[in-house]
């Protein structure tokens, strides 16, 4: 049943491509709407587009597919895009990039129940406006969106929004990516930035001491910022095409740098041939687990970075500034765990071995292995969960504070 049930609902989705157009819409009818934050963009920097539901009071949407079109690559990259709807139950809600197409995709829909009454944003995209753009201008995106609802209505709205940008002043160091705010030092944009907004550089920058309010994200957008000191109470993170980074100045004798443990799902590794932490997004994959003898068990996890010099620079630095840890915790031992780091050379060959695959230079694949071993004394009802995690931990001077560490010459 649940299986006719799935294939009824994917043949009613594909309906969603032939939808009938719907009229203008009146005053109170359902309806989107689209936020573009900041309205004027500077170039180099980010700006949000948030579709959302209008007039949607009554639980009858059953799915809907949300497409924006016309995002020249010459103009915008597309720095991120996710569904902004909150629906575990749903059979379908994601967001989909087609390059080729210039389109960002959202389809979501159930099979069963409808899109809660209280949704309003559906859609969220961050796009980057091009630094090589010499002029201002726009740039306007159509819009459409497709509904079906449970009384088989099938509905199509069309809309768009309209992206303007400006060349930024020789002087600009950095940008807030939700007020369109520029500023001439970074100081004053990480001063004035509020929770939940992203700061952008602009340009390459020096520092004394940077401190990163708590929620807030310094995007390093490609540049380099060197300083004395960085704390974050927030988030750093690099989603320009080309890598930029942070360089403490090593001649500061109290150079050091704090991250917080969760960094926006962005690793900073240290290039020893740059001289500077680089970021770069990263998931820690739990490939599989193997019990052996009753007696032992090895767990396997791989880093994955989103791009290639991820492995390239953690590959060939001396000290990528990294402990792999994996913690392990019984059911029914509250507070007991084991920590397992591996060491740097060990991490190094790993990523060697995934950049040489990345590359097809070679074949060998590696991940990091943990084997515990002594399980059969847990018993009968004992067993095992793991959850890897990654510390950003270059020297570690104090157990108690690891995630504060220094740089050293070489």
């Amino acid at each position: 049943m649940k299986l006719k049930r799935m294939i009824t609902w994917i043949l009613v989705l594909a309906l969603l491509l032939p939808c009938l157009p719907f009229g203008a819409q009146a005053a109170g009818d359902l309806g989107f709407s689209m936020d573009v934050s900041p309205d004027t963009a500077a170039i180099g920097g980010n700006t949000v587009v948030t579709v959302s539901l209008e007039n949607y009071d009554t639980a009858s949407i059953a799915g809907l597919q949300v497409d924006v079109e016309g995002i020249d690559p010459e103009i915008l990259k597309v720095i991120d895009y996710r569904s902004a709807i909150v629906d575990p139950d749903a059979a379908s809600n994601k967001a989909s990039r087609r390059e080729g197409e210039q389109l960002v995709r959202l389809l979501y829909f159930r099979t069963s129940g409808t899109l809660s009454a209280t949704c309003k944003d559906v859609l969220r995209m961050t796009v980057q406006v091009n630094s090589e753009l010499t002029e201002a201008g726009s740039i306007t995106l159509p819009v459409t969106m497709k509904i079906v609802t449970v009384d088989n209505r099938q509905l199509t709205l069309k809309s768009s929004c309209t992206i303007e940008y400006q060349i930024i002043e020789e002087d600009t160091v950095a940008g807030n990516g939700v007020t369109g705010v520029t500023y001439t030092t970074l100081k004053e944009a990480l001063t004035d930035a509020k929770a939940g907004e992203t700061v952008s550089l602009l340009m390459d920058c020096t520092m004394g001491t940077v401190v990163i309010p708590a929620d807030v994200t310094l995007d390093l957008n490609g540049k380099i910022m060197t300083a004395d000191n960085v704390v974050s109470f927030g988030s750093v993170v690099d989603t320009a095409e080309s890598v930029g980074g942070i360089r403490i100045d090593i001649d500061t004798a109290k150079a050091f740098t704090k991250l917080q443990p969760e960094n926006a799902g962005y690793l900073p590794v240290y290039d020893t041939r740059d001289g500077m932490y680089k970021f770069f997004a990263y998931d820690v994959e739990s490939n599989k687990v193997t019990a052996i003898d009753g007696e032992r068990v090895v767990f396997y996890n791989r880093v994955v970075f989103n791009k290639l010099e991820g492995y390239e620079v953690l590959a060939n630095t001396e000290n990528s500034g990294i402990d792999f840890e994996l913690i392990m915790s019984w059911t029914g031992m509250t507070g007991f765990d084991v920590r397992y780091t591996v060491s740097d050379d060990t991490l190094r060959s790993y990523a060697q071995a995934a950049y040489d695959k990345i590359n097809a230079t070679g074949t060998n694949t590696k991940a990091i292995t943990a084997t515990i071993k002594g399980i059969g004394k847990l018993g009968e009802d004992g067993w095992i969960t793991a959850a890897p995690g990654v510390k950003t931990v270059a020297e570690v001077t104090d157990s108690a504070d690891e995630l504060t560490y220094r740089v050293k010459e070489g």
